[in-house]
């Protein structure tokens, strides 16, 4: 009886710490795209996102975490990390409308005045990358923020999320030997 009661006490702290440890991920962010322990984070910011009850939270969550994924990008150094937190930028741009178009229309203006800000900070940080202007992904970005913010209706907004013209992924030639 008494090691039944001492290994159930062991889950139970294990259990807790391990919670514990996904709170504190949740609440500071402390992986940026590219590092070991980021698909980690990604994954439970994204359960807490959708676990969320109204869809207001949700378009709020969503905008805060495009903004932590906004300063990862700003933070980020390096050809590598910089591509890999220009994709992490886009992912999560492309949530935050998702989250926005799924107000009720009487509830969208605020968000929407949210991500035309975001998108200015953007625009800034984008232009400031200290890696290839002509890169793919660079690019890409880049041209999709600007059509963000020529879009005047929720309508085109969404619209140029849904074209998914912005590479998610970048692919190295290498010759292959036979």
């Amino acid at each position: 009886m008494k090691k039944f009661q001492l290994t159930l006490l062991a889950l139970l702290t294990i259990t807790a710490v391990f919670t514990l440890g996904l709170l504190i991920i949740n609440e500071n962010h402390p992986f940026a795209p590219g590092t070991p322990f980021f698909s980690l984070q990604h994954s439970v910011e994204q359960v807490h996102l959708n676990l969320l009850q109204s869809a207001a939270d949700q378009a709020n969550q969503a905008l805060v975490l495009a903004d932590h994924r906004l300063r990862n990008l700003a933070q980020a150094k390096g050809d590598e990390a910089i591509i890999e937190a220009v994709s992490a930028f886009d992912e999560a741009l492309d949530t935050v409308v998702l989250k926005t178009d799924a107000l009720p229309i009487a509830e969208r203006g605020p968000a929407y005045s949210r991500l035309l800000r975001l998108l200015s900070q953007s625009k800034i940080i984008i232009l400031s990358l200290k890696t290839s202007p002509e890169h793919p992904l660079i690019v890409a970005i880049s041209d999709k923020i600007e059509r963000l913010q020529a879009a005047d209706t929720y309508q085109e907004i969404t619209a140029v999320t849904d074209e998914e013209q912005t590479p998610t992924a970048v692919a190295i030639a290498a010759p292959i030997t036979f």
